[in-house]
């Protein structure tokens, strides 16, 4: 992951966390009415277990997501 710096104010820039949306970026996305989220059977897109592994040890990762099915408050904590 190389990136290519091309001005001065960009260089004291630094990245200390990374944020991820679910559905249909780390996984397939899938439109499920009656399950909740932390019941269903997740596949994960293609080389996204290698990014996060990579990324891992250089900044924080985190995941966002905009899903409706979850309670107000609930998250859990996914460690692969």
């Amino acid at each position: 992951m190389d990136c290519e710096v091309s001005t001065d104010k960009a260089r004291l820039m630094v990245v200390k966390a990374v944020l991820f949306d679910l559905g249909d970026t780390l996984i397939e996305e899938r439109v499920d009415n009656a399950e909740r989220l932390d019941q269903m059977q997740l596949h994960a897109k293609p080389h996204a277990r290698r990014v996060l592994e990579e990324l891992s040890g250089r900044f924080s990762l985190a995941l966002v997501t905009d899903t409706e099915m979850n309670r107000p408050g609930f998250h859990r904590d996914s460690r692969y």
